[in-house]
């Protein structure tokens, strides 16, 4: 048994069947599907504009974008299936000037090449809270750099099952820091889960996390050297990257990073084996 994920391109001519793929329970049952979108589909939807099927620079039919668009959001509620990805988001960041990526692992959290492997962690945020609504910056911060190094040693203590991995998993050193119990900790603040107040404290939390993290990265790149394919040009030009602090920037161009990337947060119910929950991608 093993987890997969089949992809598909929303201009494929038979997408429409592949959408109705996990309706019949019992069949695919070892793969989550997804559909890959990208910024001219989701403008032909919000412009209810026509959407041309094409596959190996021929066309064939036509269709509505918001009839897949509505077919997709109906089969997410019937049966959690299929996923969306942004192909437009996902093409520009991480390994694209050296490898580029062709799908996410099963729950979508982390986006891989060909024979990518995934490596996770998860912080659980309600272990930060010190008395009732305070967050312990001190213990969050030093369980972040923990992690980092934990994921990163696992990549080389780790067997894998074919040599391809093993070649990919070291030339990029890909990991993933999540988080669990979000609700949780906003809870124990007396935040409401959703409101303005919410998205300011999640806001502040994942950037302490991620500047944290890229520190990390930077740290491990002077002591044990940066991910054998590091770039600091290319890499530098990643969306992702451009967001960062500038000196934390100035940093990364100087002394590189350990891991391509570095945050994923995965579906966390299904990590923790919480009952009730889906094969992989959650419902929201």
């Amino acid at each position: 048994r093993a987890a997969a994920l089949g992809c598909v391109n929303v201009s494929h001519p038979e997408v429409l069947d592949f959408i109705d793929a996990k309706l019949q329970q019992g069949k695919l049952t070892h793969f989550n599907i997804s559909v890959a979108v990208d910024e001219n589909f989701l403008t032909a939807v919000a412009a209810d504009l026509s959407w041309t099927f094409k596959f190996k620079q021929k066309e064939y039919s036509k269709v509505s974008a918001r009839q897949i668009w509505s077919k997709i959001v109906e089969n997410m509620v019937k049966c959690a299936e299929p996923g969306l990805l942004n192909w437009s988001n996902l093409t520009k960041n991480n390994s694209y000037y050296y490898d580029p990526v062709v799908s996410t692992n099963p729950c979508g959290e982390a986006v891989l090449e060909n024979y990518g492997s995934c490596c996770l962690g998860s912080l659980v945020l309600p272990n930060f809270i010190t008395g009732n609504v305070n967050t312990n910056w001190n213990k969050l911060e030093k369980t972040i750099k923990l992690g980092v190094r934990f994921l990163d040693n696992v990549i080389d203590i780790n067997k894998y099952s074919l040599s391809e991995i093993d070649v990919k998993a070291h030339n990029s050193r890909r990991i993933g820091i999540g988080i669990m119990g979000l609700a949780e900790y906003l809870f124990a603040k007396e935040v409401r889960y959703g409101s303005t107040r919410a998205l300011a404290e999640i806001e502040r939390l994942m950037r302490f996390i991620r500047d944290a993290i890229y520190t990390t990265l930077v740290e491990l790149a002077v002591e044990k050297g940066a991910f054998p394919k590091f770039e600091p040009v290319s890499y530098g030009n990643a969306s992702f990257i451009r967001k960062l602090p500038a000196q934390l920037r100035m940093d990364i161009k100087k002394h590189g990073v350990r891991n391509v990337t570095s945050m994923a947060i995965a579906p966390t119910g299904t990590i923790s084996l919480l009952p009730e929950v889906s094969s992989g991608i959650e419902p929201l």
